[in-house]
C-alpha cells in the first residue's frame, strides 16, 4: 500500500508538472498572438520611405532593430530568457519608437551585472515600457525618462521601471485600450502580474507607484534567487 501511494504522488507530482509546462507553453503562444501587426506594418512602411529617400543608415539600423525584436518575441522558443536578453529587446523597440516618431527619450539600466544573466518570463519589462511611452510621455514637456533599477528585500529581488511621466491616478486601469501605433503587443499589466505568480508563486507579483503628475513606478517582486536552474533540474 505505502510503494503504490508512493508511486501515485509521484505520477500526481509529475501531471502537475506537465499541466504547468503547457499551460507555459500556452501562455507564451497567446502572448506571440498578441504582437500587433501594425506596429510591423508602420515599421516597414518607415523603412521604405527611409529607403526611398536614400537614408541607408537609417534603414539598416530599423532593420537590425526590428529583426532583434521578432528574433527574441517569435523566434527564440524558451519561456525564460536572462534580464540582459531582455534589455536588448528593450533597446530594439525603444530605438523604432525614436526612429519613426522622433519621440524623444532615454532608456536607462542601472542594473548590476551579476543580475543580468537572472531568467525572467520573456516580454515582462517590455509591455510596462511601452505603457511609459504612449501614457506616461504623452503630456510632458521635459524629455521623457525611463530607468530600470533593482534592490534587494528580504526574500525578494525587485525589479523598479520609473518613468518621470504625467503619472496616473491608480484607481484608473493601466490597461486601456490606446489607438497609438505605439503599441508593440496586447499585454497588459494585469496579463504580467499573473504570469509572475504562475511562473514563480502567489507571493510574487506587481506594485504599482504613481500619481498625478509625479510620474510613475512599476516593481516587479520576483524571487531573490534565480529558479531557472532549480527548473532545469526538475525537468531533467
Amino acid at each position: 500500500t505505502f510503494y503504490i501511494m508512493r508511486e501515485n504522488i509521484s505520477k500526481l507530482i509529475q501531471d502537475n508538472q506537465e499541466k504547468e509546462k503547457k499551460k507555459r507553453e500556452s501562455d507564451m503562444k497567446f502572448l506571440q498572438s498578441q504582437i500587433s501587426p501594425h506596429f510591423l506594418f508602420n515599421t516597414l512602411n518607415t523603412i521604405r520611405w527611409a529607403g526611398i529617400n536614400n537614408n541607408t543608415q537609417k534603414v539598416a539600423d530599423m532593420v537590425l532593430a526590428l529583426s532583434n525584436l521578432l528574433r527574441m518575441t517569435i523566434v527564440k522558443e524558451n519561456d525564460l530568457i536572462t534580464i540582459s536578453e531582455e534589455i536588448n529587446t528593450l533597446k530594439s523597440y525603444a530605438l523604432i519608437i525614436q526612429m519613426r516618431h522622433s519621440t524623444q527619450f532615454e532608456l536607462i539600466s542601472n542594473l548590476p551585472e551579476e543580475l543580468l544573466t537572472y531568467h525572467i518570463p520573456k516580454l515582462l519589462l517590455q509591455p510596462i515600457v511601452e505603457n511609459s511611452i504612449i501614457h506616461g510621455f504623452e503630456n510632458i514637456d521635459n524629455e521623457g525618462i525611463i530607468e530600470i533599477n533593482s534592490r534587494k528585500d528580504d526574500q525578494f529581488m525587485i525589479l523598479s521601471i520609473i518613468d518621470n511621466g504625467s503619472g496616473m491616478d491608480l484607481n484608473s486601469s493601466l490597461d486601456g485600450k490606446s489607438k497609438k501605433e505605439f503599441k508593440f503587443s496586447g499585454i497588459g499589466i494585469k496579463n504580467i502580474d499573473e504570469r509572475i505568480k504562475l511562473y514563480f508563486g502567489t507571493k510574487y507579483g506587481i506594485k504599482i507607484i504613481s500619481s498625478v503628475n509625479q510620474g510613475t513606478t512599476v516593481e516587479l517582486w520576483l524571487p531573490l534567487h534565480d529558479s531557472y536552474y532549480d527548473r532545469k533540474e526538475e525537468t531533467i
